[in-house]
Order: structure tokens, then C-alpha cells, then sequence
């Protein structure tokens, strides 16, 4: 069994599509009455020769269960979008609910039919159920039949289409045979139509099937979740031979959703059949001019007519209609002598050609072998000037012909054959076809400009001389780089001096092209396909001739002898300048010219900036000077040695300082500043009548290569040289290239700067807070050793901080050593540490300082609060808190002071607030206050604050209590109290009624409050007592209802006027069986006494009511039992008179009482016991107030 796991249907599969809905056996219609015969005869079959018979049927429901059947008539309503306008309906359960009315409830019935063989051997299926089928015999006159249908099911629900198929077939057999056909399958296939072969895909459960067939859910012309589109069912039949048809449909494995399958009226057609109208307004009219016209039918003569003319000769099932527009008629006489006729209106429009057009021929952009194509642009040279046409393109000449898949535009394809098809816009059956091809051919994919390397060469002499900036070179070796991957077999590489690409600009002879700009230009290069060279890319790169670098090529290099040995360190560096004026060339050196040509690097001189002479005085090497690009020219450097002219005798100049810190940071490692300018004019005073140069260096190398001079002798830093710096002094000849002087001639020394150790001394409170004077006395004692920690030859003096020699507190100056104990206010001082021997210059001996902070801080002081006891109060007055005003505590203890830290804590150490809340709600306890100096945490002051809390009376009240107004006096005392108190006692409008006294009475309601006082503490404590009326019952007739003479006697009071009380009641009980409801039931007939009680002890009322009976029977044997027969509930008390008669059952007075108080009647009559029997009576009651009641009956004399 399906289980049914639906959420909503298949409302959350789709939206449902707005739309009238079926008629489905509508009684206003009365083919929803016919039988399956008429639907078949009268509906589903149209021709009036139709021969049909045998008809037999499995159905559910008569014809006339319109409501219920499983078949039936259905009719289109304006506005639907159902595709037939009427047919017949066939289910596996109801037709009625699947239209009608819209439902959002399954249509869903079992109608309790048998399954069918016949189906389950056609589609091979088992366990059917719930069958409808129609079965009948048809002689078919033409070669084909056919008729419309479409399916529709709930199974259609976003799920059990991919599991569960109801089972229908259309079984079509020749009479005598035993095999059937289904017609009922998916088009071009021998798939049985159902939901599980039609559907879309059902997301996580199942993928579409046969989609294009599928219409959709929920359409709303029916109440079935979906439908497919409209079949037809064909066949190919032999004409006038009899067959059998079997349209079935069947619940398949259970009987859960119901499936139906709905024919089209008229479209089973067994008459002739010209087929639909050829008319320009519905897009179909006859191509050119004739049209083949077939009768469709089977006959033994035939008969053609236009509008109403008899076609002489034309006799034949088919006929060539050639006789312009009009309306064509054919009449078929059939054996049986029945004449079928059909008519068709036709006209025809003019046939049109298709011109083929040219191929299409596009660049492949990206190598893919794909482009878009615009076939539009092919619609004028095919169409060729005619009007009233459309043409659509296609991949096949099947799908032009059959006007399927027509291909949009842009199109994306390879190389294809693309059909044409130009149609009459009178008449899509009116059409040519044409074709052409469309081809893409590759593009050219050229190198990049950016990618290409440049052709760059030195100038040469293959064109003109080596400085004119032209050259021939051989462009064709780009040409491989350029195709980029691409064969030169497919595509032209063309090489061009300009960008316009013209004839002009074409290098002709691109194997030995010469430069047409001096230096160099742009070449511009087109790859173009051999087979269009219209498919073609650009591309460029750069041809440049570099020149070779101007130079002098003999220079001559002059070097000072740092001894008498005529060998010197020559850099040979020096002489770029004196060769070449140019940037960015490079030098090396060879010690030939060959080698300076070839370049190589194991031939150059390495040690090129402190190269020795090969031989003294005069020698020479060769330098190579490359530019940038790689062209170089030679040049030769003469080497000459000269001797030093500064004396022997000349002294060395010494210049020392301190050590500092005033670049680098640090003053302790052996780098200072130094100043020794005025070492140039000493030394240029050497050399009075020559013009000379005087160059310092850190070093003789750097002298000898005359690299890295000292830039700045006023301020030059001996970095890398600490503590001592021998300078270097060359002296050139500013006249000619030689060295006048050479050799160290000056020394730097940086003398070493003692060290003032830093001191630190903790924070001092104030030692005597409570005087005017913020200070404290320092231990002194190491200071001085601190400062110096081991170090001699070095003084220490103290200044105060704006610089003036420190005294202490009282003014007397502190030299060396530092006194051991130092009384001072908050201050820093400096200790300077001064070396002791020094070679600086007289008044800048080397020294170091240090300062020394001395902080006295602030000691707090705590003023002491007092705070007054207190009385519990709060929302709870026994829980011994009080809320205490803490509003002035903080300012009281810090009086004057500020900037203060206050803390508290409770009497467990418990932190507290600070400052604390306002109110503070405590119980009795002693708090710790601590004020601190925030900047000094060590400076304190700390105090204790009282908080006591005194408990209020404790003493009890009763409340409420009762004052009964029936008797106006009541006692209110005390109940309880922890000790003794003094009370007070008022009413509620504030009057004292009694003191000193622990109880009082009180005469009237209301609410009174008496105040106790505990006379130590004085804390008071109020209690009320709420003092309510009350009173006794007050009970009148009219108070009671009384419902008598009944199967079920009551009594109900009615407490609204019975007073201001809390009352209950009893029955006949004045002590006992007391309850709140005033209302008894079953009470017995008699004198009954009601008692109506104050719960608040105000009193008891009781009060007679009478309950009447009249006795059914009696029994007059003196037992003590019933003896007498008498009116129960009737006593002179409630009524003032009364009649009572008997009678026997024949109407004889027996007996009459007037008095209510007797004994009643005994069964005696003139004395004589009477028999047992049925007695009569009548009674007539009058009350106090005068009101007659009267009652007549029987009862039943009883002897035993």
C-alpha cells in the first residue's frame, strides 16, 4: 500500500495555475446521463457511417450516479484552459470529484471493481483493481484511425510519480484474433503512457522522464495533481475489416489516488476526412497552385465538388484540386450503401524559391574551433527580393522540411551545413530550402609586442661606418618567435616600417633589411592565413643599433711613493674621468689590449682599486669601457710613480677628546666627534710656493686609492677606528697629476668618560604627619659608594636641582662624602663623577652625571565617626537591618584632606563598597576604615566605625476578630510578648481608648492599632486588628422555597436577607450536619425545622417549615405502621382550615375531615372495615395568608 507521506500535495511542488475547472457529469447536461454506448456512439465516435456494435463495459455506478460513477461526459467552461472542449472520462474510481468544483481534498475513491486480464498481459502487469473499461466492434474505411486523449492522476504529487502507475491501455485487435495492441504510448515509442514514464524531475528522488510530455501540476482545470499534454492514439488498419477496441484503466497494487484518462469528443473519426481548412488566416493555406485532396475513406464511388459543382471526372478517392479558392467537397458511397461526405475551404498563395547565398567564412578567435554566426545577415541574398516571406536556418534538411529546431541567431558552431528555409507567411506548409556552408578557419595568435624580444645591435659597418647608427640585418630569424607555436605552414609573416600596413611600408627584402632611422625604429609584422588572408593579427617589436662609448684612448695615472722604492698602490679607478665623460659604462682592466678586447673575466685585473706599477717609475694597463648596451671601446693608462716632498722632520699632529654620545648614543665606546681643521693649513704651509691639495683618509689604502676621503676634518667621528686614529694625509699637485705628499701625519685619541652609577631611593611617608613640614629622613649612608661603585681617580659633587652646590634642610652645603643621614623635602639632586687625568684641552676634563630623586609622600589621617543606634526597620523589621545614612561618614573621616584612597571592610574582612551605599542597610557591626595615599600605598591611616541595629517589640495580635451586633462587645488583648512593654491602643480615627494596658474592649467594628514600646530602646512596633460585624440569622417565610408533593421534595433558602453573617445549615439537627449550600433534597413530607448557624459564633436560628405528602397506600392492622391514612405536612400551624373527602372507586363519599390535627382516616365506614382497594380523595388547604391549594388523588387501602 502507497503511503501517504504527503506534505500538501503537490501545492509545494508548483503554484497552482488559476483556471476554470471541468464540467464532469454536470446534471444540467444530459450526456452525463448516457450510457457507455451512447458516450462511444454519441460522443467519442463522429461520421455518420460509422459502423459500431458489440459494445460491452465493466463500469462503476449506473448511468444516472452521476455523482459516484467511474465514467462519464465532461464539458469545457468559458475561461478554462482545458485542451478539449468536451469528450468522455474514464477512472479507477470517481469522475465526478476530479472537476466541478475546486478541491483541495485527494480524489481518492476505490470503486470496488475487479482488476482486468487483458490489461495486465498488454502492459505486463499484476494485482490490478478497480477497472473501467468500454469494449466495442468498429469497421474502419480508411487505412488509419486515430483519436486525442490525455492522461491525469493524483500520483502526480512531487513523489509517488517516480514509484506507484495506475494501469490504462487502449487494446486494439482484429475480431477473431487474440493479441492486442496498445495504442497508448509515448510518441515514437513502445512505452506504455503512465506517471511513472511521464514526469519532471523530482529533486532527491527521482530524474525526469519523457519531460516534454509532461503538462505540469496542479493546472487547476481538473482536481488531479497533473497531467500530461494531448496523444494521439493511431493505428494502421485494413479498411472494411472488423476490429475490436478495449479503452481500460485500472488501480495497479492498491486502490490509493486515482488516475483518469480523458478522449476527445469526435476525434475517433470513421467517416470521410478532408482534413482541416487551408486558409491564410490560420497560417496554412495550399502552396502554389493545386493541392492533393483524399477522402480518407474507403468506397465504392466517389464524388468531388467546388462550391456546390460537380467536378466532371473526378472520381477517385483522391483528387488534384487546381481550381483556385473555394470550398471542395467529397461524396463517398459505401458498400453498405451509407455516403460519406466531408468538405474543406481552401486557398492557395504563391510558392516561394530560396536563392542559395554565399558560404560564411569566419576567424577562429580563440582556437577552439568555434564561432558565433548571424545567419540574418544571410535573410536579403537569400530571399532575393521577395516579400510576405520568413526564413529560419537549421542544422538538417530533415529539420528545415519539418520546421523543428530552428537555430536563433547568434549561432555557435564549427564548420557545418546550414539549411535555409524561406516560407509563404500565408502558409507554413509553403516553403523552399536552400543550403550554404560556414567554415572557421584558425587565427593567427602572434607573439605579443610586449613578448617580443627586440632585435638590438651595435652599430657595424654592414651599412655605411660603425657611428652612423645603420645596419643590415636579417629580420625572417623573429619569424618563428612571432607565429608563437603556430606552423609557418598555415600562415604568412609580413614585415613592415610603419603601422598602415600599405604596400609602401612593406620591407621587400625582410632577409636584409637596413634601418631606415638612424638608431633604430618600430617593426610592424602582420600574421595573415594562407588560406583569407583577411584572418589576420598584429603584431610589432623594436630593431635599435646601440653606439659605441667616446673615449680617450691614452690617459696617464700619477701615484705618490709611500716609501723610495718607486712601487705605489695605484686605483686604477681614478682614471675613468680622464678616459670617458659618459654614464653607465662600465670598466675593467687587462694588462693588454688584445685582452681588453676579448673581455674575458679571468683575464681582468681583480685588484683593479689597489693595483701595484708591474715595474717602477713608468708602466701602463689597458681599461675596457662598456655602455649600457653592450658596446665597448679600449683605452691604455699610463702609470706613474712620484716621491713624497713633506720633511722627515715634520711632527705629528695629536688632537684628543671625550668620548660622547651625541650621534651614535653611546659614550663608552671609544667614538667621538673631532675637529682637526686646522691640520689642513698646517700641512699646506709645508708647500709655500706650490698650489696643492690637501685629501685626509681613514687609512693608508684608502690614501693610496684616493677612495672614501674624509668628508668633513671640523667634525669627523673615528668610527671604526675606536679609542686611537691614525690619519692619513695625501697632498696632490693641483697643477699637474702628481702626488706631492704622502703618510700618516695626524692621531686622534678619545679618552674614556667615568661612570655615575644611578642611586634609587624608596618613597618616604611624611614621619610626623601632623605638622606643616612635608619631610622625612633619607638613609644616606652608601649613597657616595653607590655612585662610584669601586671606581678612583674621580671626585663626586652635588648640586641642588637648579644647578647651585646642595645644602641640606638647614641651608649647610653637602660636599664629599655624602652625609650617612639626609632630613630633605621632596627633591632630585645631581651627583657629577669627574675624572681626575685627562689630555683634553684645560676646563673639559670628562665627566658624567647622575641625579637622585628624594620623594616624601602624604601620611592620611582618619578622623573618627560616630554613628547613633538605630531601630530595625527596612522591608523586613525582624531581620536586624537598618538602613543607616551614610551621606557625611566619608567626609568626616577625611575632613580637609583629598585625593585619598578610603576602603572598608566588614567585621569578616569581607571588602565593602567605598564610599559606602546610601543608605547601608546593616545589622549591628563593626566596619574597618582604611585612607590611603594613592601615589604612596604604604602611607595609611585606619579607624573603625560602630553600626548597632536594636530589635523591635516582639509581641502578638489576633486579626481579624467579631463584634456581634446581637450582643456589641468584644475583648482585644495581647496574644503573646518576648518581654514586657508599654502599649498604647487607638481606633482607626487616631483616638487613644487605653495605655499601659495589654487588652481594651471595643464596642463597634472597625480597625484598631495598639503600639508597643521597648522603654530602653525606645523602638516602637505597631500591630492592627481588623474588628468585623456579624450577627444571628434572621429567618422569614419568605426566605424559603418549597417544592412538595413530588418524587423529590426540597428545601432552599435563599441567604440574600438573611443578615450581614457568615451562615451554614442544618436539617432538624441544631448541633450537628451543618453545611454551606442552602439547599436540602429528598426531603421526606412533614414538619421540619431548619437551623441556620453564624460561623462567628453569633447565634443559632431555627425555623418550622411543612412539607406536604399524600400518602400512597396504607395498612390499617393496628401494627403501629402506617395505620391511619392522613395528609403528611399539614398541622394548624401553616394552615388555617381545611376539606378533605373520600371517596371509593365508584364515587362514594366514604369519609370528610375538617380539621388538620386528627389521626386521619382508620379503613372504617359506618363501622365496618372496608376492603382492600383503590380510594380517592380531595383536599382543599387554606393558609394564614388565605391562599387555597387543592389536591386530588388516590391511594391504596392494604389488608393483610
Amino acid at each position: 500500500m502507497k503511503k501517504f507521506i504527503l506534505l500538501l500535495g503537490v501545492l509545494l511542488l508548483s503554484n497552482t495555475i488559476s483556471s476554470q475547472i471541468l464540467e464532469i457529469n454536470n446534471s444540467a447536461s444530459a450526456e452525463s446521463s448516457y450510457t457507455p454506448q451512447q458516450l462511444v456512439e454519441d460522443i467519442l465516435i463522429s461520421g455518420a457511417c460509422a459502423q459500431v456494435d458489440n459494445f460491452t463495459s465493466v463500469v462503476s455506478g449506473a448511468p444516472t450516479d452521476t455523482n459516484t460513477k467511474s465514467y462519464g461526459y465532461f464539458k469545457k467552461p468559458a475561461g478554462s484552459s482545458f485542451p478539449f472542449e468536451e469528450g468522455i472520462i474514464l477512472t479507477c474510481g470517481r469522475a465526478f470529484p476530479a472537476g466541478n468544483a475546486t478541491s483541495t481534498t485527494t480524489v481518492d475513491f476505490a470503486n470496488g471493481t475487479a482488476g482486468d486480464a487483458d490489461l495486465e498481459t498488454a502492459l505486463g502487469q499484476t494485482n490490478t483493481n478497480d477497472a473501467t473499461y468500454i469494449k466495442f466492434d468498429f469497421t474502419p474505411t480508411s487505412s488509419t484511425i486515430s483519436f486525442r486523449y490525455l492522461m491525469a492522476s493524483e500520483e502526480y504529487n512531487g513523489n509517488f510519480e517516480c514509484t506507484y502507475a495506475d494501469a490504462f491501455a487502449f487494446l486494439l485487435r482484429p475480431v477473431g484474433t487474440t493479441t492486442y495492441t496498445n495504442l497508448a504510448v509515448v510518441p515514437s515509442t513502445t512505452t506504455p503512457v503512465s506517471t511513472t514514464t511521464i514526469h519532471p524531475d523530482v529533486a532527491g528522488v527521482c530524474p525526469a522522464i519523457n519531460e516534454a510530455y509532461f503538462e505540469g501540476y496542479n493546472l487547476g482545470d481538473t482536481n488531479y495533481g497533473g497531467r500530461t499534454k494531448v496523444f494521439i492514439a493511431s493505428a494502421t488498419v485494413v479498411p472494411n475489416q472488423k476490429y475490436e477496441i478495449k479503452l481500460v484503466i485500472a488501480d495497479q497494487g492498491d486502490s490509493s489516488l486515482d488516475t483518469a484518462v480523458f478522449l476527445e469528443a469526435g476525434s475517433f473519426l470513421l467517416d470521410a476526412d478532408l482534413g482541416a481548412p487551408k486558409l491564410t488566416s490560420t497560417n496554412n493555406a495550399a502552396c502554389g497552385g493545386s493541392i492533393l485532396l483524399d477522402a480518407s475513406i474507403v468506397a465504392t464511388s466517389y464524388k468531388w465538388f467546388k462550391d456546390g459543382v460537380l467536378i466532371p471526372g473526378e472520381t477517385s478517392q483522391t483528387y488534384n484540386a487546381n481550381l483556385g479558392d473555394g470550398l471542395y467537397k467529397v461524396e463517398a458511397t459505401l458498400a453498405v450503401g451509407c455516403v460519406a461526405d466531408d468538405e474543406i475551404d481552401v486557398e492557395f498563395t504563391s510558392q516561394p524559391t530560396a536563392t542559395t547565398p554565399t558560404n560564411i567564412i569566419q576567424c577562429d578567435d580563440n582556437g577552439d574551433g568555434l564561432m558565433y554566426f548571424d545567419f540574418t545577415t544571410k535573410d536579403t541574398e537569400i530571399e532575393n527580393g521577395q516579400t510576405d516571406v520568413n526564413t529560419t536556418y537549421y542544422t538538417s534538411q530533415a529539420n528545415a522540411d519539418a520546421r523543428t529546431g530552428a537555430l536563433t541567431s547568434p549561432y555557435e558552431s564549427g564548420n557545418a551545413t546550414i539549411y535555409a528555409r524561406v516560407e509563404n507567411n500565408a502558409s507554413t506548409n509553403c516553403y523552399a530550402t536552400t543550403s550554404f556552408t560556414i567554415e572557421v578557419i584558425d587565427e593567427p595568435s602572434p607573439l605579443d609586442a610586449a613578448s617580443i624580444l627586440p632585435i638590438e645591435m651595435c652599430d657595424n659597418t654592414s651599412f655605411g661606418t660603425d657611428i652612423d647608427g645603420f645596419i643590415t640585418e636579417d629580420l625572417t630569424t623573429k619569424d618563428t618567435e612571432i607565429l608563437n607555436g603556430q606552423s609557418a605552414a598555415n600562415f604568412n609573416v609580413d614585415y613592415y616600417t610603419d603601422a598602415s600596413y600599405n604596400i609602401a611600408s612593406l620591407v621587400t627584402t625582410p632577409t636584409a633589411f637596413t634601418n631606415t632611422i638612424a638608431g633604430g625604429q618600430t617593426i610592424y609584422v602582420r600574421v595573415s592565413n594562407k588560406i583569407n588572408s583577411l584572418c589576420y593579427k598584429d603584431t610589432s617589436f623594436i630593431f635599435t643599433v646601440f653606439s659605441y662609448p667616446t673615449v680617450n684612448p691614452i690617459v696617464d695615472l700619477t701615484q705618490c711613493d709611500n716609501d723610495t722604492d718607486s712601487f705605489s698602490l695605484f686605483n686604477l679607478t681614478e682614471a675613468n674621468i680622464l678616459i670617458s665623460s659618459g654614464t653607465g659604462e662600465t670598466f675593467t682592466y687587462y694588462l693588454t689590449e688584445a685582452e681588453a678586447i676579448t673581455g674575458l673575466v679571468a683575464d681582468q685585473i681583480t685588484n683593479f682599486t689597489n693595483y701595484q706599477n708591474p715595474t717602477p717609475i713608468n708602466s701602463f694597463v689597458y681599461a675596457r669601457i662598456e655602455n649600457v648596451n653592450g658596446c665597448f671601446r679600449t683605452a691604455r693608462i699610463n702609470l706613474i710613480v712620484g716621491v713624497s716632498q713633506i720633511p722627515s722632520t715634520f711632527n705629528n699632529l695629536e688632537y684628543a677628546v671625550c668620548d660622547d654620545e651625541l650621534v651614535d648614543g653611546d659614550k663608552r665606546n671609544g667614538i667621538a666627534s673631532f675637529d682637526f681643521s686646522d691640520a689642513e693649513q698646517t700641512i699646506e704651509n709645508l708647500f709655500p710656493s706650490q698650489n696643492v691639495k690637501v685629501t685626509f683618509y681613514n687609512n693608508e689604502a684608502d690614501a693610496l686609492a684616493e677612495l672614501n676621503a674624509i668628508p668633513d676634518i671640523s667634525n669627523h667621528r673615528n668610527e671604526g677606528y675606536p679609542n686611537t686614529q691614525n690619519i692619513y694625509v695625501r697632498v696632490d699637485s693641483e697643477v699637474v697629476n702628481s702626488c706631492e705628499g704622502f703618510g700618516h701625519y695626524i692621531t686622534l685619541t678619545v679618552e674614556e668618560i667615568p661612570v655615575a652609577n644611578p642611586v634609587t631611593f624608596a618613597r618616604q611617608c611624611d614621619d610626623v604627619p601632623t605638622d606643616t613640614e612635608l619631610s622625612s629622613e633619607f638613609d644616606t649612608s652608601n649613597l657616595e659608594a653607590d655612585v662610584l661603585l669601586g671606581q678612583t681617580n674621580a671626585n663626586v659633587t652635588y648640586f641642588a636641582a637648579d644647578g647651585s652646590p646642595l645644602t641640606d634642610i638647614n641651608g649647610n652645603a653637602i660636599t664629599s662624602p655624602f652625609p650617612a643621614a639626609f632630613r630633605t623635602l621632596s627633591q632630585i639632586i645631581t651627583a657629577r663623577v669627574t675624572n681626575n687625568t685627562t689630555n683634553v684641552a684645560s676646563g673639559n676634563a670628562c665627566y658624567e652625571e647622575t641625579t637622585i630623586e628624594f620623594i616624601v609622600d602624604i601620611t592620611p589621617v582618619a578622623n573618627p565617626v560616630i554613628i547613633a543606634p538605630a531601630c530595625d526597620d527596612g522591608i523586613s523589621d525582624v531581620d536586624g537591618l537598618h538602613e543607616f545614612d551614610t551621606s557625611n561618614i566619608e567626609s568626616t573621616l577625611l575632613g580637609t584632606q583629598t585625593g585619598m584612597t578610603v576602603t572598608y571592610t566588614d567585621e569578616s574582612g569581607a571588602a565593602l563598597p567605598s564610599p559606602l551605599p546610601n543608605p547601608f542597610n546593616t545589622s549591628t557591626q563593626t566596619i574597618t576604615v582604611q585612607i590611603e595615599n594613592p601615589t604612596n600605598t604604604t602611607c595609611i591611616a585606619t579607624t573603625t566605625i560602630d553600626f548597632i541595629v536594636n530589635p523591635l517589640p516582639d509581641f502578638e495580635v489576633t486579626s481579624p476578630q467579631i463584634i456581634c451586633l446581637n450582643n456589641p462587645v468584644t475583648t482585644l488583648s495581647i496574644d503573646s510578648e518576648l518581654e514586657a512593654y508599654s502599649y498604647n491602643w487607638q481606633d482607626e480615627n487616631g483616638n487613644t481608648i487605653a495605655t499601659n494596658s495589654a487588652y481594651v474592649d471595643v464596642f463597634t467594628s472597625g480597625l484598631y492599632t495598639v503600639t508597643a514600646t521597648n522603654t530602653i530602646t525606645n523602638c516602637t512596633r505597631d500591630l492592627e486588628i481588623q474588628v468585623n460585624d456579624s450577627n444571628i440569622a434572621s429567618i422569614t417565610k419568605n426566605d424559603i422555597t418549597i417544592v412538595d408533593d413530588s418524587e423529590n421534595n426540597t428545601i432552599t433558602i435563599d441567604p440574600t436577607n438573611l443578615g450581614i453573617g457568615d451562615y451554614e445549615f442544618s436539617l432538624n439537627d441544631p448541633d450537628f450536619g451543618y453545611q454551606d449550600d442552602p439547599f436540602f433534597d429528598y426531603v421526606e413530607a412533614g414538619i421540619h425545622t431548619i437551623y441556620a448557624r453564624d460561623k462567628n459564633a453569633c447565634g443559632i436560628t431555627p425555623f418550622e417549615v411543612a412539607v406536604l405528602g399524600f400518602p400512597k397506600f396504607f395498612t390499617p392492622n393496628n401494627d403501629g405502621y402506617n395505620d391511619s391514612w392522613k395528609i403528611l405536612g399539614a398541622t394548624d400551624q401553616f394552615y388555617a382550615s381545611s376539606l378533605i373527602y373520600i371517596f371509593d372507586r365508584f364515587g362514594k363519599l366514604i369519609a370528610q375531615f375538617n380539621t388538620l390535627n386528627n389521626s386521619g382516616w382508620n379503613g372504617v365506614y359506618n363501622g365496618s372495615l372496608l376492603t382492600s382497594s383503590d380510594y380517592w380523595f380531595k383536599v382543599q388547604l387554606t393558609d394564614k395568608e388565605g391562599n387555597v391549594r387543592e389536591r386530588s388523588g388516590h391511594f391504596s387501602l392494604i389488608r393483610n
